[in-house]
C-alpha cells in the first residue's frame, strides 16, 4: 500500500513499483484532494498489478473498514510539504502529516 501516490511524489513511486515488481499487488490510497491527480498515473491505470483507492487516511472509521479487507506487507506515505503549506490549512495539514501517518499503523 502506498498512500497519497496520486500526488507527485507518490506517483512516481507507484509507478516505479508497478514497474519494477510486476508480481506485487501495488494498492494506492488517496484523498484524491488538491495534490492527488489521477491524471499522473494514466499510463499505469491498467496494469493488471495495480489499484487505487479513494480514502481519507485521517478517517478512523474508514481505515479500521479498509484494513479488515485488505492484507498488506509494507505502505509507503508521500507527500509533499511544501505544497501543503500553500495548499492546506495548518491544522489540516498537522492532522494529515500526524494522525493520517499514524492511523494505518
Amino acid at each position: 500500500m502506498i498512500t497519497g501516490g496520486a500526488g507527485f511524489i507518490g506517483s512516481h513511486v507507484v509507478r516505479l513499483f508497478v514497474t519494477k515488481y510486476p508480481d506485487y499487488q501495488i494498492l494506492n490510497l488517496d484523498a484524491l484532494t488538491y495534490a492527488g491527480n489521477l491524471e499522473n498515473l494514466v499510463d499505469i491505470a491498467d496494469a493488471p498489478n495495480y489499484s487505487i483507492v479513494k480514502g481519507d487516511i485521517t478517517n478512523e472509521q474508514f481505515i479500521a473498514e479498509f484494513f479488515k479487507t485488505q492484507q498488506f506487507t509494507s505502505a509507503a506515505a508521500h507527500r509533499r510539504e511544501a505544497l501543503q503549506r500553500q495548499a492546506q490549512p495548518a491544522q489540516q495539514r498537522q492532522e494529515t502529516a500526524n494522525v493520517g501517518s499514524l492511523r494505518p499503523l
